[in-house]
């Protein structure tokens, strides 16, 4: 058996958890707002190989997470911003946006999955039916919502939807990507525990490194309060061209040419 902890051997990366999708269930607290944005816009954020919604739908889920592993579990935020699109008619969304406030789900969701996720203050507050959320990146509040639960609880569902990511890798000299980027699947299972109709205001304020206030909010579709129990899993789809990419990819990293005024 290996003597430090630096070194696992074959029986026991078998045996790990930090890769087996199927090992943790999550339990979600989300706001939910459903919205539309130009359409243009909206339409201008989706990579080539996916297909754009006409409308302009936007659907920024704000959350508090309760990772359930094993004996363990650790509670974490978290911001989803997601524009619906279908992949060769397979009806899902593009994930624009993903920040947590926990560095182990971030660099996790990054380097496993692709997820687009940056680490962000986050504050989410609940008092009886009144209901705050502000995500938080450099001192700039780029998103904020409070509202209120309204109405009596309505019928819960178990969800299953696709989420598309791409999960690629700059390359060391600043020129593409290491290797051909990949499209991967996202299944997210969400199971209902509790679900109400929400009234608030959601506040998308201009922020030179996370750009949310491009997709301003046109018109509200519906706001939603939800707890229930979450698990995704993922899976490959096909590599595509890096060129075709990478004028979307950027906004993975931090725009240094934004922080300078540039």
């Amino acid at each position: 058996m290996p003597t430090t902890r630096y070194f696992k051997s074959p029986e026991q990366l078998a045996s790990g958890t930090s890769q087996n999708q199927d090992v943790t269930k999550s339990l979600v607290t989300s706001i939910i707002v459903d919205y539309k944005t130009d359409p243009e816009a909206a339409a201008e954020c989706i990579p080539p190989h996916l297909n754009p919604n006409a409308e302009g739908l936007v659907r920024a889920t704000l959350s508090n997470v309760d990772v359930q592993l094993g004996a363990m579990n650790f509670e974490f935020g978290a911001v989803n911003v997601a524009i619906p699109c279908d992949h060769e008619g397979e009806q899902g969304s593009y994930c624009l946006h993903m920040y947590m406030n926990q560095e182990t789900p971030v660099v996790a969701g990054r380097e496993i999955y692709g997820e687009p996720k940056k680490i962000a203050d986050i504050d989410f507050q609940r008092l009886d039916r009144d209901v705050t959320f502000t995500a938080t990146r450099h001192f700039c509040p780029f998103i904020q919502f409070k509202g209120q639960i309204v109405g009596d609880a309505l019928p819960v569902t178990t969800t299953q939807y696709p989420m598309f990511v791409y999960k690629a890798f700059p390359s060391i000299d600043g020129k593409g990507f290491e290797w051909p980027p990949r499209l991967n699947r996202l299944k997210i299972e969400n199971e209902q525990k509790e679900l109400y109709r929400m009234e608030g205001e959601l506040v998308l304020n201009e922020s030179p490194l996370d750009p949310i206030a491009d997709l301003p909010v046109r018109e509200i579709v519906g706001i939603y309060f939800e707890v229930g129990t979450a698990k995704s899993t993922g899976e490959f789809i096909k590599e595509v061209d890096g060129d075709a990419l990478a004028g979307y990819f950027h906004q993975r990293n931090d725009d240094l040419d934004a922080l300078l005024g540039g």
